[in-house]
């Protein structure tokens, strides 16, 4: 039988789990961009609170 598939398979996700754990290792804190995107999500709060939107 051949195996090559299932080891193309294994390397893939090793891989794939190798990426996406060095990702988050160098994943950067954005502390300005989160305030920023704070203050755009109170603006657009206001905005629709205005317009008749009620939040629970």
């Amino acid at each position: 039988m051949c195996k090559l598939p299932m080891y193309n398979l294994i390397v893939f996700g090793c891989y794939a789990l190798a990426k996406i754990g060095l990702g988050l290792i160098a994943f950067k804190d954005c502390s300005e961009d989160a305030a920023l995107l704070d203050e755009d999500i109170q603006a657009a709060k206001k905005d629709l609170t205005k317009r008749g939107f009620k939040f629970s």
